[in-house]
């Protein structure tokens, strides 16, 4: 099956206000009040993705830090399912975040600091370590004599299934960053996702301002994630519950279709999306 469930995510989260305000909601109370929300920066490092076949660079952002010199560098990355060797993965990205900025600041005498936030929507929750000493072989005698010696890394985990949907709903994101994570955690697994449209119908409203370009994404994606509905339910759905124009917005691109997981949607919005490579 092919991922497509990153293209929204990386579509949503390329802004930079969209970004802050889920780094702002996510990181640990303490370090969101030291950073300069509003003065935060997209860094071009390239890292190659998870299937090492493409190189990235919208994962990696530099977060100015009140009265202090330093930036805080946060490696934003985004899974559908858990991965066992995230830890490794984190270890890596952070390893190329350091040569790139040692290759702009040759004279420098320390390293900034480096951190990865993991934002996963694993149906099952995250069951991996985030901690890559966790994914050594256990050997305490070994241990008692390499101490500190052995490489080690943690990250952030942001599990959007443990984290309830009101307060998703009451982070400082606007409509389309809320929605966008909403749909990620539940778009595989609603019961019945045409109520769950509904039940949301006031987000959806909320992002009328961008409806042209939300909208379709949607609706691709949850066409692309469920078997058991049709573009012409969703139309019904939203012309219903928001009213025509956003029932029209539904079939942008071309004609109804069915698409469920390991079809390729065919709709001009999907092919953009598809086109810009998952991790």
């Amino acid at each position: 099956m092919s991922n497509v469930h990153d293209p929204l995510f990386r579509w949503a989260f390329s802004e930079k206000e969209r970004v802050a305000g889920l780094l702002a909601a996510v990181l640990p109370r303490k370090l969101s009040k030291m950073v300069n929300w509003g003065a935060i920066e997209k860094v071009p490092v390239e890292l190659l993705d998870k299937d090492l076949s493409e190189k990235r660079t919208d994962m990696v952002w530099r977060l100015p830090l009140h009265g202090r010199r330093a930036w805080l560098y946060v490696i934003l990355e985004h899974q559908s399912t858990a991965v066992r060797w995230m830890g490794l993965r984190v270890f890596d990205y952070a390893r190329r975040v350091w040569e790139w900025w040692t290759d702009r600041h040759s004279k420098a005498l320390h390293l900034p600091p480096v951190v990865g936030l993991v934002v996963s929507h694993d149906p099952r929750g995250w069951r991996s370590p985030t901690h890559l000493w966790d994914l050594r072989e256990t050997d305490p005698e070994l241990e008692a004599v390499l101490g500190a010696k052995q490489p080690d890394v943690d990250f952030f985990l942001e599990d959007l299934q443990v984290r309830p949907d009101d307060q998703i709903a009451s982070w400082e994101l606007d409509a389309v960053g809320k929605l966008t994570l909403l749909l990620l955690k539940h778009g595989r697994t609603a019961p019945d996702m045409l109520a769950w449209v509904s039940g949301w119908r006031g987000l959806f409203a909320a992002t009328e301002q961008q409806w042209d370009a939300a909208l379709p994404r949607f609706v691709c994606y949850i066409m692309s994630v469920r078997e058991d509905v049709t573009a012409q339910q969703l139309r019904k759905v939203f012309t219903e519950t928001l009213g025509n124009r956003a029932g029209e917005l539904v079939l942008v691109g071309g004609p109804e279709r069915e698409v469920g997981p390991g079809r390729e949607a065919t709709t001009e919005v999907a092919e953009t999306t598809e086109g810009e490579g998952g991790w």
